[in-house]
């Protein structure tokens, strides 16, 4: 029975990503703005906002810009989009969430003021040591006594290096109890998603 739990869980925590919708490049929401993308800020319904930070990802890189924004009609249908970008124009690594997906059927009353909440607090700068250790043998991360599953798409080598590194990382959700963390690879320095979790 515990075994059928984690594996539901880890199924759950898939399928979040899944769900997501992936931005294809630097430019890819032109098309989707269009014209009204020019006043929507002046519309009353528009719930446009953006939240930017520096992060240094590695010790030996200069810092990533980390945008944080909402677009959409109104707040009822906005998206919220995470990108970092090595250098102005250039984007690592992006991906947009339907704001629906993560506060579920509550979007029906969000407020603009909530929305721009959200975007301000919507990713968090964690430390990769934080992670859970990949004990050799395992099938995956774990920590000891703790309900969350945790995932990852790397090999344990890789994985085990950017623990031990304790460098940040960028932590944003996925979905309403799951969410994953962006950190750079210890050779390459790519961004690429180090950690999934979820309850």
């Amino acid at each position: 029975m515990l075994l059928a739990a984690v594996q539901n869980r880890s199924t759950r925590l898939f399928n979040a990503m899944l769900c997501m919708t992936l931005l294809p490049g630097p430019f890819g929401l032109a098309a989707a703005e269009g014209r009204a993308s020019l006043n929507a800020h002046r519309e009353q319904g528009s719930c446009e906002f953006s939240h930017v930070q520096f992060v240094k990802l590695a010790n030996d890189r200069p810092s990533y810009v980390l945008t944080v924004r909402s677009f959409g009609r109104d707040c009822r249908s906005a998206n919220i989009m995470a990108d970092i970008s090595s250098e102005p124009g250039r984007s690592a690594w992006r991906e947009a969430l339907r704001l629906a997906t993560f506060e579920g059927s509550d979007t029906a009353q969000v407020s603009r003021s909530q929305v721009r909440r959200i975007v301000q607090s919507w990713a968090s700068i964690e430390n990769t040591g934080e992670a859970p250790a990949w004990m050799k043998g395992a099938i995956r991360p774990k920590a000891a006594g703790d309900p969350t599953v945790y995932l990852t798409t790397l090999e344990r080598p890789d994985y085990e290096r950017i623990r031990r590194a304790r460098e940040p990382m960028i932590c944003v959700p996925i979905g309403p109890e799951t969410g994953h963390c962006v950190a750079a690879l210890p050779r390459s320095r790519k961004v690429t998603v180090f950690l999934m979790r979820g309850v």
